[in-house]
């Protein structure tokens, strides 16, 4: 299973996503992969000596955006590129650290 980690989203992204992301590789064995700001992500990942899968999203959305309004406008962004993975890749999880956005992703699928 393919685990798909949204780093854009939570406190201290994306390096503490980032790290829980490899612990939870290394102790289940899981396969993991990112999306979000690809230079952020690279350099949490280089902080750590640690390669993974990351697909660039440029656009985030924000705790205090509308989420149904902030899904159509920001086509580009971690949540809706993320949605677009799961479909297209046949990775099994998007984790997002937000309840906001736990919350529209069961509204959305």
């Amino acid at each position: 299973m393919k685990i798909l980690f949204d780093a854009n989203g939570g406190d201290n992204a994306p390096f503490e996503i980032v790290k829980g992301a490899i612990d939870a590789r290394n102790e289940l064995g899981v396969e993991i992969a990112f999306v979000g700001n690809e230079d952020s992500i690279r350099s949490s990942l280089n902080k750590l000596n640690e390669k993974a899968e990351i697909v660039n999203a440029s656009e985030n959305i924000e705790n205090n955006e509308e989420p149904a309004f902030a899904l159509r406008k920001k086509k580009d962004s971690s949540t809706v590129v993320g949605l677009s993975l799961l479909k297209e890749k046949n990775m099994m999880l998007l984790y997002r650290q937000e309840v906001q956005v736990h919350y529209l992703l069961v509204v959305y699928l």
